[in-house]
């Protein structure tokens, strides 16, 4: 459909144009994926200039209103669902590799043993509104668990607790920059934070990457022609590729970020993957870095427990946004996760899912051959598919198979062309069986694929 139009304004200027598609958005008058009317035929018909809906357009497009395909026009943007990249675990989905978590059982033991301890030594005091975001005994657990990861709070830094990572990537968004301001990530990166800039009007800007993650000159060369202030990157097991970003890259992303004064965004939550192997990008320079990391893929999603590392000007600004969304993560979560880590339970809880992960990983590496990208302590992989192979064909067969994963195009900014592959996450089936089972029909879809690719 191309027939929008707004015929109560009269001669309109291009901010007028904004604010109206805006409006007509929102009330559902233009659905997601709906085709504007090309720039000369609006134009004409508002009696305007038509570089006076260029520009609308842009401004548009600039506020994630609305994207642009070469060649087929304008369109307007549809809010990405989560839901859609990520299916919960269930009976009726067995083979579901479609979301990254641990392995839930390995963690049952020591909830079942902390929980009835909690409950003898929790007072109604620690359930009101504290004056702290952290009780003491639960800072210096938060520090310890951050110092067994290599993660050491930077000297004269605030460290505050978020209600899980999304939510701590909703804050600093909300609190560190400006509705219609340019966020940078890498090109392929985690669906949740493209989800959080369309819904806060924060345009999305990917920059190039390869095989070992985001590529400092790609940063260097936006920078020298467009404003930016935040870049989220994942150095560490980068979500959806895979990829570890080695040493000397990290240090030249940071000389980037400090010629440029950018704040980077460490989104660290694989990082217990190259624990005492790598530093973070927040230990390296926390001069110009934030930290963030949770509890979710590590120990057990549902303790929405997670950690920022920050200076006190963010901290502050930080904090004040946590109150006016949700006034303070949830206590018992906090609690609960801070006694698992006082216990000792929370690193052999993290260490046991690593030796999990690694034999999973040598599994799907054995049946998936090398189109399968991975890390050999990684919870989840990437699986190229052959030339001329569609990722969504590749995900409905899988699916109608009974095997769940998410296609390239959950992961990919604004602009750029998805490529042919899918995501795995190795965790979420009960057992090995069953991961096995998954794969073998993965594999045999791949060979499928594969030879009628050759055939053509």
């Amino acid at each position: 459909m191309t027939n929008w139009f707004p015929a109560d304004l009269s001669r309109p200027g291009y901010g007028q144009l904004v604010t109206r598609l805006q409006a007509d958005i929102h009330t559902g008058l233009l659905r997601p994926g709906q085709r504007l009317p090309p720039i000369r035929q609006l134009a004409q018909q508002l009696g305007i200039n038509p570089t006076t809906v260029a520009r609308a357009y842009r401004q548009a497009e600039q506020q994630g209103l609305v994207h642009s395909r070469v060649g087929q026009g304008s369109f307007v943007s549809g809010q990405l669902a989560l839901e859609q990249v990520i299916r919960s675990p269930g009976p009726d989905i067995p083979l579901n590799l479609s979301i990254i978590q641990p392995l839930l059982a390995l963690a049952e033991p020591a909830l079942q043993r902390m929980l009835p301890l909690l409950a003898g030594q929790l007072s109604a005091q620690q359930l009101g509104y504290p004056a702290q975001a952290l009780l003491p005994h639960q800072h210096h657990a938060a520090l310890a668990w951050l110092h067994w990861l290599g993660i050491p709070l930077a000297a004269g830094h605030h460290l505050l607790p978020v209600h899980g990572a999304q939510q701590g990537l909703q804050a600093l968004l909300l609190a560190l920059s400006e509705p219609g301001e340019t966020i940078g990530a890498e090109s392929l990166c985690y669906p949740g934070l493209i989800a959080l800039c369309q819904s806060l009007g924060r345009p999305l800007q990917g920059l190039a990457m390869d095989e070992q993650g985001l590529l400092p000159e790609a940063v260097a060369e936006y920078c020298a022609q467009m404003p930016l202030r935040l870049l989220f990157v994942t150095a560490s097991q980068q979500n959806p590729t895979t990829a570890i970003m080695p040493l000397r890259r990290r240090q030249e992303l940071i000389a980037v970020a400090r010629r440029y004064r950018l704040t980077l965004i460490d989104d660290d939550i694989y990082g217990f993957t190259v624990r005492g192997q790598l530093p973070s990008l927040y230990q390296l320079a926390p001069d110009c870095t934030l930290s963030l990391t949770s509890l979710s893929k590590c120990l057990l999603p549902g303790l929405r427990t997670g950690f920022l590392c920050l200076p006190p000007a963010a901290a502050e600004a930080v904090q004040r946004v946590i109150r006016t969304q949700i006034w303070m993560p949830s206590p018992l979560g906090i609690e609960l996760s801070c006694q698992l880590i006082h216990s000792g339970d929370a690193e052999r809880i993290c260490l046991a899912q690593l030796q999990e992960a690694q034999a999973r990983q040598q599994l799907a590496y054995h049946q998936l051959g090398s189109r399968y990208q991975h890390q050999l302590r990684g919870l989840h992989g990437w699986l190229r598919l052959p030339p001329g192979v569609s990722a969504e064909h590749f995900s409905q067969q899988a699916e109608q198979a009974g095997v769940l994963v998410s296609t390239a195009s959950y992961f990919t900014t604004r602009g750029q062309i998805p490529p042919a592959a899918v995501r795995m996450g190795l965790m979420a089936t009960a057992t090995r069986e069953e991961l096995s089972r998954a794969l073998a029909i993965l594999a045999q879809l791949l060979a499928d694929a594969t030879h009628e690719a050759g055939s053509q």
